[in-house]
């Protein structure tokens, strides 16, 4: 079967006029592949979007300009909302679902099934793109080192070696881990030229470190539990979990993850699933433990459990996760569809709670009376639903709240606004486009709601204008 990279270069390379290359992920070595087929005469247009959550995860590359003015006619050109992939030589395309990185077009080890069929320029529905098309705005040098400085702010981790070709993190659903060792992956964090371990698993380390949007510097015990909170939030991880009090027997691990990932199959499927396995079996060793003889994963008995403060609240908060495993698991089909947009499973998902300040008050001391009691309930349910882990110093908890906000597509998407300054009236917009069933007063207070999380929040990174109360970015 020819890759559809390969069936993408002999298209380009017959280009006589002019050549369209629209996708969403760009990656810029991939970039530079495709256009060196092109003719030399052959002017070229890019369309693509720089969302800096995206860029910050490694799916997409600023550098991708470069590589435009590098070859010389070459155009760049930028368009928020786009989700197609469209590839044009003269009249003829190629229309599907692969972007511009190596996964989708078949140059990876680990590709995605992807798909691209043949059409023509004047087909109505590619003539109406085209159309579309013709709405985004130049790429300068200034938007990309405005987002270049976004991403670098949100981006927790940075390790050049991590193959970023795939899609990562929650944005990218859907998520499973690649590290083979996951009882060396701390020791992978704190050094990531660690050779503990052989280089291929080193790698994958940092890969799901990356994508699971860990910070630096945090012990042992910090590091544990948020990486126990980011499984949860994936869809795929956080539906076996809320699986494992029935028992999961390994065939029914390996068809979990067959019915996920329907590309990995046979014994790279009961590979995965081995993978996943060890990884509930290091994080969750406090709640699950692996039968010795019929290796099913289940709850350990009650008399078994570490009684640590972390597992306390896990038990209290068991209701809410319930609920937050309902939304995975009904929505996991349409997250399947999105692949290359932002997760579904909580995708409206907005924060309640008007006193963002108090919010660590009110994880302390779940009694505080320092807020009125609807707005401290509020920030309980907020808690509970960004599954923040118990027992964190203020810095840790800053740093987990942010991590799970980047992970919930309905506040990326303003986020991702933010950039070009947010006032009230745009916010509003923002608000009723992620949750339409929010109108007048109502979207208004939510819309206040989320300008005071961001101001609380990424005070690094954005500021609230004193007179205008647009949200921007911050003055460096």
């Amino acid at each position: 079967m020819i890759a559809d990279g390969e069936r993408l270069k002999t298209l380009l390379e017959n280009a006589e006029y002019r050549a369209i290359l629209c996708a969403p992920f760009i990656k810029a070595s991939v970039l530079r592949t495709v256009l060196s087929v092109v003719p030399a005469g052959v002017p070229v247009q890019i369309v693509t979007r720089w969302r800096a959550a995206e860029v910050a995860t490694g799916v997409s590359d600023l550098e991708v300009l470069q590589v435009a003015k590098e070859r010389g006619n070459t155009e760049v050109r930028l368009l928020d909302q786009l989700h197609a992939k469209l590839y044009v030589a003269d009249d003829q395309c190629l229309v599907g679902s692969a972007n511009l990185t190596a996964s989708a077009l078949g140059w990876s080890d680990r590709s995605n099934l992807e798909l691209l069929i043949s059409a023509k320029s004047t087909d109505s529905d590619v003539s109406l793109l085209l159309d579309r098309l013709e709405t985004a705005v130049p790429a300068t040098e200034e938007a990309c080192l405005e987002i270049r400085k976004l991403a670098a702010a949100i981006s927790p981790l940075s390790f050049d070696e991590v193959d970023t070709e795939a899609p990562a993190d929650a944005f990218h659903l859907p998520w499973m881990p690649r590290c083979a060792a996951p009882d060396r992956l701390y020791e992978i964090y704190k050094n990531p030229e660690t050779t503990s371990v052989v280089d291929e698993t080193r790698k994958d380390g940092l890969a799901d470190l990356r994508d699971l949007l860990i910070h630096r510097d945090l012990s042992l015990t910090d590091f544990n539990a948020i990486v126990r909170n980011s499984l949860r939030l994936m869809p795929t991880t956080g539906r076996i979990i809320a699986k494992v009090p029935e028992g999961i027997t390994d065939e029914e691990g390996v068809r979990v993850v067959e019915n996920a990932h329907n590309d990995i199959l046979g014994s790279d499927a009961r590979l995965q699933w081995r993978i996943i396995r060890d990884w509930i079996g290091v994080f969750y060793k406090d709640e699950f433990e692996v039968a010795p003889d019929s290796f099913i994963i289940r709850l350990r008995p009650p008399s078994d459990r570490l009684e640590t403060p972390e597992h306390a609240t896990e038990q209290a908060r068991s209701e809410v996760n319930a609920r937050a495993v309902t939304l995975r698991s009904s929505s996991l089909d349409e997250a399947l569809e999105m692949i290359g947009d932002a997760g579904a499973y909580q995708r409206d998902w907005l924060p309640c709670c008007a006193a963002p300040d108090k919010l660590y008050e009110i994880y302390l001391n779940s009694a505080t009376t320092v807020v009125v009691e609807g707005t401290r309930d509020d920030g309980l349910a907020d808690i509970r639903d960004l599954l923040i882990p118990s027992g964190l110093a203020v810095k840790d908890f800053n740093h987990a709240v942010r991590n799970a906000l980047q992970l919930m597509p309905g506040f990326v998407r303003i986020i991702d606004e933010v950039p070009k300054g947010v006032a009230d009236a745009n916010g509003i917009g923002l608000v009723q486009e992620a949750c339409p069933d929010l109108k007048g007063q109502d979207a208004q207070v939510q819309w206040r709601i989320i300008r005071d999380w961001i101001g609380t929040f990424f005070t690094r990174e954005f500021e609230v204008a004193p007179e205008s109360f647009v949200i921007r970015l911050r003055a460096h």
